[in-house]
């Protein structure tokens, strides 16, 4: 299953459906707070969290480690519409998949799979 937060509606909608096109299961957030609450509930469940680097009130960066708190193997894959550096990303250790925007549907796709197989 894929946790997908990101708050643009319309890019939500896109990324679910190509994804469960993929044949993944799909968990949409318009929040970080959101992302957190859907991640506390679905546990184990989640397989890979697919998030955008920036959201109003908190960055995917920050998103991603708060779960991570929870689930310290989880794959993560940042969206970002501007180049992300090491230092950056490197702050979450583990799994992370840099997913640049705009991106086409079939790099979505290979950077999911990346991200499940790259699990811990």
């Amino acid at each position: 299953m894929v946790l997908v937060a990101d708050d643009d509606m319309s890019l939500r909608s896109l990324i679910s459906a190509a994804l469960e096109r993929q044949g993944h299961s799909v968990l949409l957030a318009s929040s970080a707070e959101e992302a957190i609450r859907i991640s506390s509930a679905a546990g184990t469940a989640i397989d890979v969290l697919l998030t955008d680097l920036s959201m109003p009130g908190r960055s995917g960066i920050s998103l991603a480690a708060d779960i991570r708190m929870q689930r310290p193997d989880i794959p993560v894959v940042l969206m970002s519409g501007w180049p992300l550096d090491e230092p950056i990303v490197g702050v979450l250790g583990g799994a992370v998949e840099i997913l640049e925007k705009p991106f086409e549907l079939s790099a979505l796709a290979r950077a999911v799979e990346r991200a499940l197989a790259r699990r811990t």
